[in-house]
């Protein structure tokens, strides 16, 4: 139930994936290496039956084992991730590991879908504050922001609408009920790794995956303790401040953030912006079949902003603020060599407003002062249970519990009358699913799933997913998947508020898509493409009637729509030195009802493509680390033509945007190494928008010019 701003309620994000494969030379000091590395520990009980592979016993939701070898996804590989082709042909492959796909850690090259991995390096490459600057990398994916920093921002994936993506965090989700989620206060702070998985995800998450799910991992702390702290500062008079720390042994580890982020903003006034993130994080291992982790985030913004729904300065005073609340458990046990049992439980706890005072004593007609906001949370506990029948299968049965409650409420002081509205709902969901993952052969992978919902508001709904991969001894790869996806409306659809009279008989948004990829590794590992053909229709969307007077409900499920599309990437590292990565997507939309407003210039025009959506969109970034003590990125950003609605005039009116190049520019160089009992120092550059070029995402609300922010960031070893 988030009140609408800037005259946006759900805005319409792009990142290929880094490092083809992990490769040291197999002699016994690259061994050695390998195991000392803080990406690889030793597992610390015997090796499970089987080969090395897919939710072995040391696998869930913390590592997986290569026999006693645990590559934990929350650490950082180095050193071996960037060898080249001097290494020997003898080699060792440590395999990319991901969670997302199957709720358990999982070679990359197992999962059936594609997905896109952002790891701290390349967040940390990046130099970027906010999340979704990262996401314009992701293929297929469309970020579209109000203005600048602290504007409402969404993302539209695969061509679907901006509520179709579940986030997570930690395993948490944080998406209002509904799907919305707005990606503009989410910073990079505390964020160690990035998973997006494309396509429907509903047998393993739930609503809100459509089209996809976004997870977001935050640090950990292990090793010796430490503390950084780094500043920087530059253009509209933006200033970043954060403190880290953490450590650990085998049995305890513990991490924490805090980051400070203000600018004055871009407009002439009223546009300053604010937030401060703190994490945290505890980590117990008492055994080694026994992990439980506890994850805290806390967010806190105010944005200011003169705008109206159309983009005009209009208003020397009104704002935005909020705050939220996550907090995560996530346990597991193993039960021998062939159970292991999960437990996730989480909260999410929200709170945003808007608010318009009075610009001054004179400032008594018209619709001159309000406010409006809601709360939302959301509760959850997942249960499930991987059982292992043979060395290579693993059956996940696992049953979920979700309850969600808002409120929402508006008051107006205006020349009309004051106006108070309010209104709140609760909801909640009860589920069971099942997942099975077999490798029939070291060259297959197969997986199903069924999931059946039992929602309070909308009754049961079901859904499945299946796949298979197949690796051929030549380095390519092929794959194919199918299934279904759904998301219920949200409180505001349902319940109303503010005059709106809502529909509780709406049922679910649902999904159908499928897609085929192949993927080939060349030069010994050096070169990966990656290619990716994807179908989607999507029914039962929920639409605004216009000429609806109350007391008669104001939105239905009418209009249908399509998306089908080619996501391509390509991944090269001629030498230690230098990396190329690069991505094309082309995404066809197509409304294929016109629900209520049948007008030319309405939101659904059969047959016409859907709003904020390009095209093409395509990515291309050069990575360059001359020594260890240094690394440059420049990241270019292309999107093409689409179609938005101009609301400058009534009624609104579509209109083509042009396309756009933007680039990136970020670099760090170490000043002072760091050494026992000796502070280590860099200093950082971050150069956004480089050519200062003018563009927009929504119409009559320009893009952030270039931005330069300079620092330096310190480390102290203990």
């Amino acid at each position: 139930m988030s009140p609408t701003y800037r005259g946006v309620r759900n805005l319409p994000t792009r990142t290929p994936c880094r490092a083809p494969s992990r490769r040291l030379a197999a002699t016994p000091l690259a061994l050695s290496l390998l195991l000392a590395s803080p990406g690889v520990v030793l597992a610390g009980a015997p090796r499970p039956p089987g080969p090395p592979g897919i939710g072995r016993a040391h696998g869930g939701a913390a590592g997986v084992s290569l026999g006693r070898i645990r590559i934990d996804p929350h650490r950082k590989t180095t050193g071996a991730s960037r060898d080249t082709a001097d290494a020997a042909s003898d080699t060792v492959h440590l395999p990319e590991i991901v969670v997302t796909a199957y709720r358990m850690a999982t070679p990359r090259s197992a999962v059936v879908s594609d997905l896109t991995v952002l790891d701290s390096a390349e967040i940390r490459r990046s130099g970027t504050t906010h999340v979704l600057d990262l996401l314009r990398r992701v293929p297929g994916a469309a970020v579209v922001q109000t203005g600048s920093w602290g504007a409402p921002a969404s993302l539209f994936l695969r061509g679907g609408e901006s509520n179709y993506v579940k986030v997570l965090v930690d395993g948490v989700p944080v998406n209002d009920a509904g799907g919305d989620f707005d990606f503009s206060t989410l910073t990079t702070d505390g964020i160690e790794r990035i998973e997006v998985l494309r396509g429907p995800a509903s047998v393993l998450y739930g609503s809100d995956a459509m089209t996809g799910v976004i997870q977001i991992f935050t640090r950990r702390g292990d090793g010796p303790p430490r503390v950084s702290a780094g500043v920087r500062g530059g253009s509209f008079g933006s200033l970043d401040a954060s403190v880290r720390m953490g450590g650990g042994t085998s049995a305890v580890g513990y991490g924490g953030s805090v980051d400070r982020f203000t600018t004055d903003g871009t407009l002439p006034f009223n546009d300053a912006y604010g937030n401060t993130t703190a994490t945290g994080s505890v980590r117990l291992e008492p055994d080694a079949r026994t992990r439980a982790t506890v994850t805290a985030r806390y967010t806190d913004f105010t944005a200011h902003f003169p705008t109206d729904g159309s983009g005009r300065l209009v208003d020397h005073n009104q704002f935005r603020d909020g705050r939220s609340l996550v907090l995560g458990l996530q346990a597991e046990r193993r039960l021998g060599d062939r159970v292991t049992v999960h437990l996730q439980a989480g909260t999410h706890e929200a709170r945003s407003a808007l608010r318009d005072p009075p610009d001054g004593p004179a400032d008594t007609t018209g619709f001159y002062a309000g406010r409006s906001g809601g709360d939302q949370s959301r509760r959850d506990v997942d249960v499930r249970l991987d059982f292992r029948p043979v060395p290579e299968a693993t059956l996940t049965v696992g049953g979920s519990w979700e309850h969600e409650a808002g409120t929402d409420s508006t008051v107006s002081f205006s020349s009309f009358g004051p106006y108070r509205s309010r209104t709140s709902a609760t909801r909640h969901d009860v589920s069971g699913y099942l997942q099975l993952l077999e490798h029939p052969s070291p060259a297959w992978t197969l997986t199903a799933g069924a999931r059946l919902d039992d929602d309070a508001a909308f009754g049961t709904y079901a859904t499945w997913r299946a796949g298979a991969a197949w690796r051929l001894p030549t380095g390519t790869r092929l794959r194919a998947a199918a299934g279904t996806g759904f998301k219920e409306p949200s409180f505001f659809e349902q319940v109303g508020g503010g005059g709106v009279v809502g529909n509780p008989a709406l049922s679910p948004e649902h999904s159908r898509s499928w897609e085929v990829g192949a993927s080939q590794i060349l030069a010994g590992g050096l070169v990966e493409l990656r290619a990716t053909w994807f179908d989607q229709r999507f029914d039962n969307l929920i639409q605004y009637d216009p000429s609806s007077l109350p007391p008669a409900p104001a939105y239905f499920n009418v209009p249908s729509a399509a998306a089908r599309g080619v996501e391509t990437s390509l991944e090269l590292r001629p030498s230690r030195a230098f990396s190329v990565g690069a991505s094309w997507s082309w995404v066809h939309t197509e409304a294929l009802d016109t629900g209520f407003d049948a007008g030319p210039d309405a939101t659904f025009v059969r047959g016409s493509p859907l709003l904020r959506r390009p095209v093409h969109s395509g990515e291309l970034t050069l990575d360059w680390a001359p020594t260890d003590r240094g690394s440059l990125e420049l990241a270019i950003t292309a999107v093409g033509p689409r179609w938005d609605r101009d609301f400058s005039s009534f009624p609104a009116t579509r209109v083509r945007l042009p396309g756009y190049v933007r680039a990136d520019l970020s670099g760090s160089w170490t000043v002072l190494r760091e050494g026992r009992g000796r502070p280590g120092v860099d200093a950082t550059l971050s150069i956004d928008n480089l050519t200062d070029h003018s563009y927009v995402d929504v119409v009559g609300f320009p893009a952030r010019g270039r931005t330069i922010l300079v620092g330096a960031r310190g480390r102290l070893p203990f």
